[in-house]
């Protein structure tokens, strides 16, 4: 009798989990990049900064942040792992950051080293596209947009730029990213900096 019970309750369950499933799948679904900035050598991955500088990719991350549903929130606490080892490779910090209102190193006058160098502004992700829009300081505070393609293991695909205040949302990066993309220096300078 409970072997029945238990199957009864599996065969309602099982359709759930499967439509669930099927509906992730579904808002997951981009098309493959046909220029990414992104090579795999060996154990190690090669960026190829040409191909962010002239926006060469930044194409198909236009259409992959159409194509969306990604929330972006306030914490730092949900990048996956993969994008977080990524972006900590390129900086000496391994990439140090912190939550909009806390404390952070932001511009001249005092610097301290226990302090992160970045401060979030956003940052959302879904299975296989993550975002990040953060300040940085120094002479003065710039804003930083990351663009990431990633799957479980490993990065895809990379973009970089210059944002500007106010992109809260998906669809604000959006619109930011297509006015500006054919604008010399608008996105990028000569130096991808994270």
């Amino acid at each position: 009798m409970r072997s029945i019970a238990l199957i009864l309750i599996l065969l309602i369950i099982s359709p759930v989990c499967v439509s669930a499933q099927s509906a992730r799948n579904q808002k997951n679904t981009y098309s493959q990049h046909r220029i990414s900035s992104v090579k795999q050598l060996g154990d190690s991955l090669a960026i190829n900064q040409m191909i962010i500088l002239e926006n060469k990719n930044l194409d198909a991350f236009i259409l992959d942040l159409k194509k969306s549903h990604i929330i972006l929130d306030k914490s730092i606490k949900g990048v996956p792992p993969v994008v977080k080892d990524f972006l900590a490779s390129f900086s000496k910090d391994e990439f140090s950051i912190t939550d909009p209102g806390k404390d952070w190193n932001c511009c001249d006058g005092s610097w301290d080293e226990h302090l992160p160098r970045r401060q979030l502004i956003s940052v959302g992700a879904d299975s296989k596209l993550f975002i990040i829009t953060y300040k940085t300081g120094g002479i003065g505070v710039v804003t930083h947009l990351i663009l990431i393609r990633y799957n479980n293991d490993k990065i895809i695909d990379f973009w970089a730029g210059i944002g500007r205040d106010g992109l809260k949302t998906t669809a604000d990066i959006l619109k930011y990213l297509v006015a500006n993309k054919n604008k010399h220096w608008k996105l990028n300078t000569n130096i991808i900096s994270v």
